[in-house]
């Protein structure tokens, strides 16, 4: 599982900073889902992913990646 928020931030011309704030989440704890830090993304609870695709305007099935593995 892996989450793919920077790509979609990136292309929405959104800083981490404005994403964070419209999320309801710190900065530096979205930068710790960009970057996939495992612990982090296994601890990740479904309501943040939910506030971050909504402030991206995107369905959560596009932030949350399953892997087939």
């Amino acid at each position: 599982m892996y989450l793919n928020i920077k790509h979609i931030r990136l292309s929405k011309k959104f800083t981490q900073k404005k994403l964070a704030q419209k999320a309801r989440i710190s900065q530096s704890y979205l930068s710790k889902l960009e970057r996939n830090e495992k612990v982090v993304v296994l601890g990740v609870k479904l309501k943040i992913i939910k506030n971050i695709a909504k402030a991206l305007n995107v369905s959560e099935g596009k932030i949350l990646i399953l892997d087939k593995d």
